[in-house]
């Protein structure tokens, strides 16, 4: 957007995330990039829109190794604890 800010601050805390996905046997570890096309673009354009006072965050979802990898079930157990700890009802919060 040739009138934004070059680049936006996520609105949720990435660390507390990661701990609280680590805490449950989970790999996970915090970034402070979204990366530089599609995931990028989604996180800037969902932080220049959303409403304020959201919490709005990227969470990477890991490729390497797919489908052999991480199964589906430890994903979206590590999507369930994100949101546990975005909403404060996480343990390791």
């Amino acid at each position: 957007m040739p009138d934004g800010p070059l680049a936006l601050e996520a609105s949720w805390n990435a660390s507390t995330v990661a701990r609280c996905i680590l805490a449950e046997g989970i790999g996970a570890k915090a970034s402070h990039h979204a990366g530089t096309f599609a995931c990028n673009a989604a996180l800037f354009l969902t932080l220049r829109n959303a409403p304020p006072g959201t919490a709005v965050g990227f969470l990477h979802v890991p490729h390497l190794g797919w489908p052999v990898g991480p199964r589906i079930g430890r994903l979206v157990r590590a999507v369930e604890i994100a949101l546990d700890a975005l909403r404060g009802s996480h343990p390791a919060r």
